[in-house]
């Protein structure tokens, strides 16, 4: 959207700003709209789920497809799902770098039971085993120049990406990832002005 609405990268950062998002949404949804010919099917209709898209790739209906997972095209490789062609990229305008987290709510019975599994969650044995492929191919959430020289040593023989930029190269093009507001609201908007609108 800040392509489209000429603003810099860092614009969305902060709270949500109404305003903000009702003067560069509209310019999104006028583009979507305008540009239909070129999509899927004409516009006509939009997959559901992202597993469909993933799919559409791997049978050649679509060119590309999307991903939070930045590695998330060598796990598809290793899956048999897409083709070894594959290639994942960022555009030269950058991408969101999307934040995932674990957290306990407050009402939850067993908060030491969820304490324990989240600490097993971000220990390096857990985090190496979702930075392989074959398992979940996602990157780690620790500092690994803080780890012992033993587990650098095996973080930096299970980051060899075959398919996919290297953490350096995405760190390069991240754009922070704005309020969840704004998500929200083009989730919503989205099925109200072009789906809708088919």
């Amino acid at each position: 959207m800040t392509e489209l609405a000429g603003m810099g990268s860092g614009y969305f950062d902060g709270t949500f700003d109404s305003l903000k998002y009702a003067a560069t949404s509209e310019k999104l949804w006028h583009y979507i709209n305008e540009n239909r010919k070129y999509y899927w099917r004409n516009g006509e209709t939009f997959p559901e789920k992202l597993s469909a898209v993933h799919q559409m790739f791997a049978n050649s209906e679509l060119d590309f497809t999307l991903s939070n997972n930045d590695a998330e095209v060598d796990n598809k490789i290793a899956q048999g799902v897409f083709p070894g062609t594959a290639k994942a990229y960022v555009p030269d305008v950058g991408s969101i770098r999307n934040s995932h987290y674990l957290g306990i709510p407050s009402n939850s019975p067993n908060k030491n039971a969820a304490l324990v599994l989240i600490n097993f969650l971000i220990s390096p044995e857990a985090q190496l085993q979702k930075m392989k492929p074959e398992v979940w191919g996602d990157g780690t959430v620790l500092d690994v120049k803080k780890l012992d020289a033993h587990w650098q040593q095996e973080f930096s023989k299970a980051s060899v990406r075959k398919s996919a930029p290297s953490r350096q190269t995405l760190s390069q093009k991240a754009i922070k990832e704005p309020a969840p507001e704004y998500m929200i609201r083009l989730y919503s908007d989205f099925r109200n002005k072009i789906i809708g609108k088919q």
